[in-house]
């Protein structure tokens, strides 16, 4: 008899650690203060999130959520400068 062996489930919150490094991260290395204003994207819209009954796909949601932010962010910069 052979048992199936699954590997270690990521948390949620890893899950969501990790689009926060991703999306603070894409394109160079930016500044702490950059780092912690997506971190803290990621937390508020992930609360939105919170009494989903569907969990799966949150942080694939909150992935887009703070991309379309930053692309925003990033447009609006742009064009002041």
């Amino acid at each position: 008899m052979s048992t199936l062996s699954h590997p270690a489930r990521a948390t949620d919150g890893d899950r969501l650690r990790a689009v926060a490094t991703r999306l603070a991260t894409h394109g160079s290395d930016r500044d702490p203060d950059w780092i912690a204003t997506v971190e803290r994207w990621v937390e508020d819209a992930s609360t939105g999130f919170t009494g989903a009954r569907i969990q799966t796909y949150v942080p694939l949601l909150v992935e887009h959520i703070v991309r379309d932010r930053i692309a925003a962010t990033t447009a609006a910069q742009t064009t002041s400068t």
